[in-house]
């Protein structure tokens, strides 16, 4: 029997290494139509390969999967972090776990994790063909499947027993016509782990500086996020930001990445709560200067530029503040709005939420609901994470349960 992989990344390779343990008579060919297989995990993490996570201050799955969680969750039950982590070691990649439970190659470096697979795939025998590029799969009336590029031209000489679609994110919704023409349902693909730009130039001459903690929505929608923010010179970023864009990614692509941004720099987004905390503030020192007593730890230079949006003089002592005045601050530390024009792209991350649906496949095989003999795996799938090694365990658990899946069927075929 044979299976072709269409795509050669980490949820291709996962899918290709375990299928040769499970059948290793099989005919595996992984079609790529770069010149190079895993290129997305080679740049994942700043080029150190951030490779899972341990979930460990993960309370729940839908926490850190915009899109998919209940089939994570499902995944995760399956083969838990500590297994995944335990396939990589034997592999030979040492790991080693950082903040928030990334894990990573002890070697920090992301060639380790890409040669580890690319040797084990070599040894099993899986064969590679390089700048092919399959536009969709015909069924045949013997359950067996062709390969076809755009002209409808056969890619390969040989029909297949099972195809599994690993081609990662469709950043074009074009990409995913074939396989709504077999019946699958699709969600146009859109980004998701983005920093947003900002009509704000005051905050662009602040450009590197960090808020610890805040909180951050989208005016009229129901997006809310909170987090670490980091000033750039084009506008926000930072894991707060990063976590807003990817649950909004479907709303912000809606709205051409247009809309007000929402930013509660001490946070809270509770003007009371605040009013509050100032007035002690303020009572405590009210001799001093408002610019020089910095609230909630916000750096000088932002609290200074906060001082101005709510048209409060820096130079004006604590005690003389007006309720007035007292309420404008408030407004301006829990809901400064912002107007959105645009996004920026997220350095080392290059994640789109959308493709076929999860509903289109079966949680317990990945095999397509509509074309027997066909699965998806990895991010092909409507299904996304934050950053942290979300991602490519969603990449990982996918291609294993694929794997897994046409190991059966190909069981369900053989003769007695």
């Amino acid at each position: 029997m044979s299976t072709a992989l269409l795509g050669g990344g980490a949820a291709g390779c996962m899918l290709a290494l375990r299928l040769h343990e499970l059948l290793p008579h099989e005919r595996i060919v992984i079609f790529e139509r770069s010149g190079a297989p895993l290129t997305k995990v080679r740049a994942t993490g700043g080029g150190r390969c951030n490779v899972t996570n341990t979930f460990a201050d993960v309370a729940e799955t839908a926490d850190v999967y915009p899109r998919g969680a209940r089939l994570m969750s499902r995944l995760l039950r399956a083969t838990p972090p500590e297994s995944l982590m335990a396939r990589w070691e034997s592999l030979g990649v040492a790991l080693r776990v950082e903040a928030e439970g990334r894990v990573f190659p002890a070697s920090q470096q992301s060639a380790t994790v890409v040669d580890a697979l690319l040797s084990a795939l070599q040894r099993g025998g899986v064969e590679w063909r390089t700048h092919s590029e399959v536009h969709t799969v015909e069924p045949a009336p013997d359950g067996t499947f062709r390969l076809v590029d755009r002209h409808g031209v056969p890619v390969a000489d040989a029909h297949f027993d099972h195809v599994a679609v690993t081609c990662g994110g469709l950043a074009r919704p074009e990409a995913l016509a074939p396989w709504e023409a077999l019946g699958h349902a699709v969600e146009a693909p859109c980004p998701s782990l983005f920093g947003l730009r900002l009509d704000a130039p005051a905050l662009a001459a602040l450009s590197g500086v960090s808020v610890n903690e805040v909180c951050l929505s989208l005016r009229d929608t129901k997006i809310r996020a909170r987090g670490p923010l980091l000033l750039t010179r084009q506008g926000v970023s930072g894991p707060g930001v990063l976590r807003l864009s990817a649950f909004g990614a479907r709303v912000l692509a809606a709205a051409g990445h247009h809309g007000t941004l929402l930013i509660g720099w001490c946070g809270t987004a509770d003007p009371e709560r605040a009013l509050e905390e100032l007035r002690c503030l303020f009572a405590a020192h009210g001799g001093r200067q408002v610019g020089s007593v910095r609230a909630f730890d916000l750096p000088a230079r932002l609290w200074n530029v906060l001082l101005e949006r709510a048209e409060v003089p820096a130079e004006r002592r604590c005690a003389e503040l007006n309720r007035r005045q007292l309420r404008q601050l408030a407004a301006v530390l829990t809901a400064d709005a912002y107007a959105v024009t645009g996004r920026t792209t997220h350095q080392g991350e290059f994640v789109t939420c959308g493709g076929v649906s999860l509903k289109s496949v079966s949680p317990k095989t990945m095999e397509s609901r509509h074309v027997p003999g066909l699965f998806f795996a990895g991010e092909v799938l409507d299904i996304d994470g934050l950053t942290g090694g979300f991602n490519l365990t969603a990449a990982w658990l996918t291609g294993l349960t694929a794997a897994e899946g046409i190991a059966r069927r190909a069981g369900e075929k053989a003769p007695d």
